[in-house]
């Protein structure tokens, strides 16, 4: 079966489990793999918020199979659903004229006290990567409301026109909307501001919310940029998720007569909205795994000429040690984050990331023979994440600082009880820290890490023969985790189990729902490193399973992907060596 249709048949699945954003997206990677995938598109139609959109995917559909009539039946139906809400609309506002004709003093009267506390419930937005530009908080009552939006409404209109000045994004509909859709952030201070946004990105739908706040001082006024990071879709990076400072504050010079003017010339200003628009670009990049283009849009960001100064520059630097630790430049990641402590020593994500990437340095002689990390890169990845722990005070909540902390932890500990260290509890009690702040979905930006911390805790008790509680742990890891590569590798740790227990059957469905789950993974544009170990880690389960022909053809897939002697070459070459012939 084709990888479209794999996807296809996965998002069946979720959506019985209720599941439709997962759902979704595993849709629209089976179109951007085959546009012409019919089922892909009657799901989507199917699931569709709005029937503008629904009837889209259905004319998208009808030209696939011009001749099918149930198609053809669903956009009469749709068509007529439309006009009939249209009705419906002009019906309920020609009632509401009729008595604003005959009420018209009491409506005077009621205008200025009732309308403006009607909370009307916002449009949730349709496109695949949403961006939101709200309104900015007053952060002084001398302020007049009206400076405050024409300052909202001329960064909006540059970041607007930035975005359509870099074109669009052939492989993803990015949609933007301004203040004018949306109520303005509120909060004294950057974690209630923070909060506000995370509460208007679930309500809307919005993958990156931008705001900030305005402050009138003797000779003008202050803007403070911020955005803020949706959890869902950056499963991959979870240290990109939550609040951002975006650069220094950005002064306006300027009386209440001026303003119009000054903050039409104000060249920070120009210089912000370009720089936010490269970022926004290259994050909506990293969303769909495109992370050489991510990285170009993230650097392109970080040039000097568009910095006056370096006050709040850390997160592009962060972003761009994202993207590189994608491709696994390593080099380039621990540059990029050293420049961001640099910026700012207190800098908790920056440390975050380098405890990580040591980590895996450490790692890097898993993929030998024989497992032997290098103590030194454990030690440095220890003493990264122990420098994040003593800056978390300083940090958003929403970067989840000690939770990262405890994960990364964790690992180093499991690490070293594998190699015969007693630092079994040690390792259990840093993931349980983990799931005692996720607590059970009460912060979702944290039901990733959560999934990989039920699976660390599978593997210490499958160590210590705790099989069943092994198994639950799997399956708590398989019931959170939105990563196709990792549900394939949870799937193929219970295989694994099972088949140590004499359980073929269960095994053998084990191993091939692994198999489903890695070539999702395949349809994603990973590095060929990363197909490569997806190609060898379906090679196993098909050898597993006994089928040699399959298991040849996906070892000789993955050694297409690596370079000739490279160490992961040598090895998939001998595992493909010993299948039998």
């Amino acid at each position: 079966m084709k990888i479209d249709d794999d996807l296809v048949r996965q998002a069946t699945k979720l959506l019985k489990q209720n599941e439709k954003e997962s759902a979704r997206s595993l849709l629209k990677r089976a179109l951007i793999i085959n546009p012409k995938n019919e089922k892909a598109l009657l799901k989507l139609a199917d699931i569709a918020e709005k029937l503008n959109l629904r009837l889209k995917y259905l004319n998208d559909a009808q030209k696939i199979s011009p001749t099918d009539s149930h198609i053809q039946i669903e956009i009469l139906n749709t068509k007529e659903k439309i006009k009939e809400h249209r009705r419906s609309f002009w019906n309920r506002t020609n009632i509401f004229i009729a008595v604003l004709s005959s009420l018209v003093t009491i409506i005077s009267f009621l205008w200025f006290q009732i309308i403006p506390t009607f909370n009307h419930t916002t449009p949730k937005m349709s496109g695949e990567w949403n961006v939101a530009v709200a309104g900015f908080a007053n952060l002084d009552t001398d302020l007049q409301s009206a400076d405050v939006e024409l300052i909202q409404n001329v960064f909006f209109n540059r970041f607007k026109q930035e975005m359509q000045d870099l074109g669009d994004n052939a492989n993803l509909v990015v949609q933007v909307r301004g203040a004018d859709r949306f109520t303005s952030i509120s909060g004294g201070s950057a974690e209630e501001r923070a909060s506000e946004a995370g509460k208007l990105a679930n309500e809307i739908n919005a993958d990156m919310v931008i705001y900030g706040n305005v402050q009138q001082v003797e000779d003008g006024y202050v803007l403070q940029p911020e955005f803020y990071i949706r959890a869902e879709n950056y499963y991959e990076a979870e240290e990109l998720i939550g609040q951002h400072r975006f650069g220094g504050p950005i002064s306006i010079l300027a009386t209440r007569d001026t303003l119009p003017s000054q903050i039409q010339l104000n060249i920070e200003l120009t210089r912000r909205s370009k720089i936010l628009a490269l970022v926004t670009r290259g994050l909506s990049l990293y969303l769909i795994h495109s992370y050489d283009q991510a990285s170009q849009f993230f650097t392109q960001a970080n040039q000097d000429d568009l910095w006056q100064n370096s006050i709040g520059r850390e997160s592009v630097y962060l972003f761009q040690a994202n993207a590189a630790l994608q491709q696994q430049k390593y080099d380039q990641v621990i540059l990029a984050l050293d420049q961001a402590i640099k910026i700012n020593p207190d800098y908790g994500r920056g440390y975050i990331g380098l405890g990580i990437v040591h980590y895996i340095l450490a790692s890097e002689s898993a993929n030998q023979i024989s497992f032997t990390p290098d103590g030194q890169e454990l030690r440095l990845s220890i003493d990264f994440y122990e420098k994040a722990l003593s800056v978390a005070g300083t940090q958003p909540s929403s970067a989840e600082i000690p939770s990262k902390a405890a994960f990364g932890m964790g690992q180093i500990y499991l690490t070293k009880w594998i190699l015969g260290e007693d630092t079994r509890e040690r390792s259990i009690e840093e993931f349980q820290k983990v799931l005692t702040r996720y607590a059970d979905g009460q912060e979702p930006q944290l039901q990733e890490l959560a999934a990989e911390s039920h699976a660390r805790l599978a593997v210490i008790y499958r160590q210590d023969d705790q099989i069943d509680t092994a198994l639950a742990e799997f399956q708590q890891a398989l019931r959170l985790s939105t990563s196709p590569a990792r549900k394939g590798l949870y799937h193929a740790s219970i295989s694994a189990i099972y088949r140590q227990q004499g359980d073929t059957p269960q095994a053998d469905s084990e191993s091939s729902l692994a198999i489903e789950q890695y070539q999702i993974a395949l349809a994603l544009p990973v590095s060929d490193k990363s197909k490569a170990l997806y190609w060898a880690k379906i090679a196993e389960q098909y050898g597993l399973l006994q089928n040699t022909a399959q298991a040849v053809d996906a070892y000789e897939n993955a050694l297409k992907l690596l370079p000739v002697g490279s160490p992961d070459y040598e090895i998939y070459q001998q595992h493909l060596q010993a299948l039998p012939h």
